[in-house]
């Protein structure tokens, strides 16, 4: 049996469990393949390890059928704990399905952690000016007792201005407000990211299936990624942006000097200002939608094998089938679609 099938196996037996289930485990299994593969093993090899499907399902029944009842019971536990900032530049979060939350304050770092179901506890560590909080399960049952993970959040206070910031959890959401930093990196299997009024240097954002959401961002340089969510980002302020999907949809407004999007399926769009001065779009088989606004001028490449193209505002000159041009041309616009339509608006 090889990767594929032994996956989509053990997809199709995981459909009686909810969505964030499917995907915890899933992505584990897929985590453990390429360990396995770094060490030079076979899928046979790997498989062995992994075991029996039908046995993991029977397993992981048994362990959670105690929980569930016990679950509606127990209130809300927090356990806190304080560090001082005194020599903290950086700072990682790190859960296997807590949501976390990030609150800019004046005073040290403080982390709260939430936990109803009494399974989890935080530890911690220093790695130079780096302050490392991790958040450790004592589920019973393995690795596999997952059914009713993630019913707690971690929130973590710190002073606006650190260097680095760094949040990972497999299947909590990520949120912010207010936050100013240097460096962000988000990442989440199966939960969003949200941030709002955050000013940063650099931002590294992903999400295999949730969304991504960004109001009010100010950046120099940002990517983004989610393989079946979407990702939107409003009102912002920024020099560069990256954003990619599979299946998802783009959505981009604000003042943005450089922009690069790329989508399988999903639609792109984007709102700019006379600020851009380059926009790259790519999308197999989704539409792509442009508006310009305030601008002096842009020139324009479009290309769609089986979808319609239209370019449009008072000025706009076509020189070719697929080029236009439009006052000094210092912008440039390049927008690819193989099925889906091309709609580009110069306002």
């Amino acid at each position: 049996m090889t990767r594929e099938e032994y996956l989509s196996k053990l997809e199709s037996k995981l459909n009686k469990y909810s969505d964030d289930v499917k995907s915890d485990i899933i992505s584990d299994y897929i985590e453990h393949f390429e360990e396995g593969k770094r060490e030079g093993k076979s899928d046979e090899e790997i498989i062995e390890e992994l075991g029996d499907i039908e046995e993991m399902i029977q397993e992981i029944d048994e362990e959670n059928k105690s929980n569930w009842k016990e679950e509606s019971q127990k209130d809300e536990i927090s356990n806190s704990s304080s560090f001082f900032t005194s020599h903290f530049s950086s700072l990682v979060v790190d859960t296997p399905d807590l949501d976390i939350t990030l609150i800019p304050y004046s005073g040290e770092i403080k982390a709260d952690l939430f936990d109803s179901d009494d399974n989890y506890y935080l530890e911690s560590h220093e790695n130079g000016d780096e302050l490392v909080l991790k958040v450790k399960t004592e589920r019973k049952g393995g690795f596999f007792s997952i059914l009713h993970s993630g019913d707690g959040r971690i929130e973590v206070r710190l002073p606006n201005g650190l260097k680095r910031v760094r949040a990972t959890s497999k299947s909590g959401d990520i949120s912010s407000e207010n936050l100013i930093c240097g460096e962000l990196k988000a990442k989440s299997a199966s939960g969003d990211i949200k941030l709002r009024d955050v000013k940063i240097e650099n931002g590294l954002l992903s999400s295999v299936s949730g969304d991504v959401s960004l109001k009010s961002l100010s950046f120099s340089s940002l990517v983004l990624s989610s393989t079946s969510g979407d990702v939107e980002l409003e009102n912002a302020i920024g020099k560069s942006i990256d954003a990619s999907t599979v299946s998802g949809d783009i959505e981009v407004e604000g003042e943005i000097e450089e922009t690069k999007f790329t989508s399988i399926s999903g639609d792109i769009s984007l709102d700019a200002s006379s600020s851009l001065k380059e926009c790259t779009a790519k999308s197999t088989s989704g539409d792509v939608s442009i508006d310009l606004f305030n601008s002096k001028g842009v020139s324009i490449e479009t290309k769609s094998t089986s979808g319609r193209v239209y370019v449009k505002g008072e000025g706009v000159i076509s020189e070719s089938n697929n080029y236009y041009t439009y006052g000094n041309q210092e912008a440039k616009i390049s927008a690819t679609t193989i099925s889906g339509e091309v709609d580009i608006s110069i306002r």
